[in-house]
């Protein structure tokens, strides 16, 4: 067997996994994929990290999942780089806010975007401004803010045959401007002219920006 290619590996996973001239054997299934992706396979890649999030054919690690999802998303997958990014994103919110994971989140939810999955274009967008909301307005993050933003347009612009996501995206927007409106209420200190042209200078900062991101895409 220390011979065998990882195709050859592969293909046994697959022959235990679907019963094929033997019994059905997740366990048995498992060890073979998983000696066909640490020998570099794709679809193996991608089987090993479901395995190890779902226990199918072994037990759940979801560390060790997201290792094979690294793997994944570092081969350009762009399932595997939103995969990976959520769960990055998830431990800077529920743990310590480590600055660690936030900028990987958005690095693999930026390099998934890119590679236009439409929802990483939403994530990332509904991620970033939540760094600038949960922050009170942090004007140090404003420029998550921006870029935010912009991601969402970007999504309106490219999301095809998904009602529900471009649903969700259009009520962020929606939901983004009224946060605006809500920051320059509170700065009393301004007039109502000038906060009318701060909260226009936003939204068309994030417009600039968002065509700037959509030339690149195309």
């Amino acid at each position: 067997m220390s011979r065998l290619s990882a195709n050859d590996y592969y293909d046994l996973g697959l022959k235990y996994a679907d019963g094929e001239g033997v019994s059905i054997n997740l366990p048995e299934s498992f060890k073979f994929f998983k000696k066909a992706a640490d020998l570099g396979h794709e679809k193996a890649i991608a089987k090993v990290a479901m395995s190890l999030e779902s226990g199918e054919g072994t037990v759940v690690d979801v560390e060790e999942a997201m290792k094979y999802w690294l793997k994944k998303a570092e081969l350009n997958c762009s399932i595997a780089q939103s995969i990976f990014a959520e769960y990055n994103a998830k431990l800077y919110n529920t743990g310590p806010p480590y600055t660690e994971y936030r900028d990987t989140a958005i690095r693999w939810w930026s390099k998934s975007a890119e590679n236009l999955n439409y929802f990483s274009m939403y994530e990332l967008g509904h991620f970033l401004i939540g760094l600038y909301m949960d922050d009170s307005f942090n004007m140090e993050y404003y420029d998550y803010l921006v870029l935010g933003y912009a991601w969402l347009l970007v999504a309106k612009t490219k999301i095809q045959d998904d009602d529900d996501l471009l649903r969700d995206v259009l009520h962020s927007l929606d939901q983004v401007k009224v946060h605006i409106e809500t920051q320059m209420f509170y700065q009393t200190f301004l007039s109502e002219k000038k906060r009318n042209r701060l909260r226009q200078e936003t939204l068309d900062e994030a417009d600039a920006k968002a065509k700037e991101i959509l030339l690149g895409l195309n």
